[in-house]
């Protein structure tokens, strides 16, 4: 995989937009239900992951936890996709094992999740500089759709 700290910014940038407005992440639930957790990862997506890295062990309930569900994403990763793009990987995450190859459909998804990467790194530069980059207007936080 890529480095830990590239992949860092990639989990938080899927996080914010997956569940970036919720109160709770740990318990946010989507899909009608059919999607738990910081990722909302489904029980299918689940399944694939263990399936494919039997090491992963836990049940269900877990993609609750930050770092399992990182962990099950991984797999579910290695499992699908061609690449270690972000921009795959992310499609992959919202489109299934073949979402990168849908790009009308995870279009939209991976363009929230590359605004909320720039917005990471830009804190992250600023940060590293001490707070003296200048700050953007640009609205950085998830829409409801």
């Amino acid at each position: 995989m890529m480095q830990l700290n590239k992949m860092t910014s990639l989990f938080e940038a899927i996080r914010r937009v997956e569940t970036g407005g919720h109160s709770d992440p740990t318990n946010a639930v989507g899909d009608g239900g059919k999607s738990h957790g910081p990722y909302q990862i489904s029980l299918s997506y689940w399944l694939d992951a263990v399936e494919h890295d039997s090491n992963l062990g836990g049940s269900y309930a877990d993609v609750r936890d930050d770092t399992y569900a990182r962990k099950v994403m991984t797999a579910y990763w290695d499992r699908y996709a061609p690449d270690n793009d972000f921009e795959t990987l992310a499609r992959i995450h919202n489109g299934g094992p073949h979402g990168y190859k849908k790009l009308g459909a995870t279009q939209r998804y991976w363009e929230k999740v590359n605004a909320a990467l720039e917005a990471i790194e830009l804190r992250r530069d600023r940060e590293s500089a001490g707070g003296h980059l200048p700050t953007s207007s640009a609205n950085t936080q998830p829409d409801d759709s």
